[in-house]
């Protein structure tokens, strides 16, 4: 009934993140189209390892990967994409390996993506990205802290980075200049803010004396650190 009203009421997309341990069969037949009133647009589902021991002992919660592949079935037969999003751990994710074991994962349950990031605010357990993947970026700051890295056993996969504005375990950036109050970014502590911009010398607008050079967050949804 919630999903309904908010769909109906909201004139917005509609977004679910969970992490799994109750999407069931029953729940994902209340979320089609014809039950609500219109699609959801996208499930979010949180699991931190293939292994869902270790799943257990990182999130607390079980899961069934049959209940969960059917569950998501009927989800994509109603137009939903359906995303996994795992973080690098220490206590799950945190070799190539590891990556190889969560992307066939993904697939074999039926998502259509699946998403690695970092954590922020735990380094204790943090792991660099740059330890994972090859083509992690070395500055996400200035390079960008999304990126796409392609298609790893048979599944799309995206990287989400943190720098070290936000994340204690990652080199300090250098303070920027300005913010940019266009770009909203929603980070890890639940903070809404405006997107950071450094300004630069630019030899090719001679009658500008700074260009905005906005940084990773542009282009970005609004929940890119989320």
């Amino acid at each position: 009934p919630y999903l309904k009203y908010l769909y109906q009421n909201s004139g917005q997309n509609l977004y679910l993140t969970t992490n799994g341990s109750l999407l069931t069969q029953q729940l994902a037949y209340a979320m089609l189209p014809e039950m609500i009133g219109g699609g959801l647009d996208a499930v979010n589902i949180s699991i931190h390892s293939p292994l869902m021991i270790k799943n257990l002992g990182i999130t607390g919660v079980n899961i069934d990967p049959r209940v969960l592949r059917e569950s998501i079935a009927i989800l994509k037969s109603g137009g939903t994409q359906v995303r996994i999003n795992c973080n690098l751990t220490q206590r799950g994710v945190q070799t190539p390996a590891d990556v190889l074991g969560m992307c066939k994962f993904a697939y074999d349950i039926g998502a259509d993506n699946i998403r690695f990031a970092e954590l922020v605010g735990c380094p204790r357990l943090f792991v660099n990205a740059r330890d994972v993947f090859v083509t992690a970026c070395e500055q996400p700051f200035t390079e960008g802290c999304e990126q796409t890295i392609g298609t790893i056993c048979e599944i799309p996969v995206a990287l989400r980075q943190s720098c070290g504005l936000v994340n204690p375990s990652k080199p300090k950036v250098s303070s920027p200049t300005g913010r940019n109050p266009s770009t909203k970014v929603l980070y890890a502590n639940g903070e809404l803010t405006d997107g950071w911009v450094i300004r630069r010398e630019t030899s090719a607008a001679p009658d500008t004396a700074t260009v905005s050079s906005p940084d990773c967050h542009q282009g970005h949804r609004d929940d890119c650190h989320s």
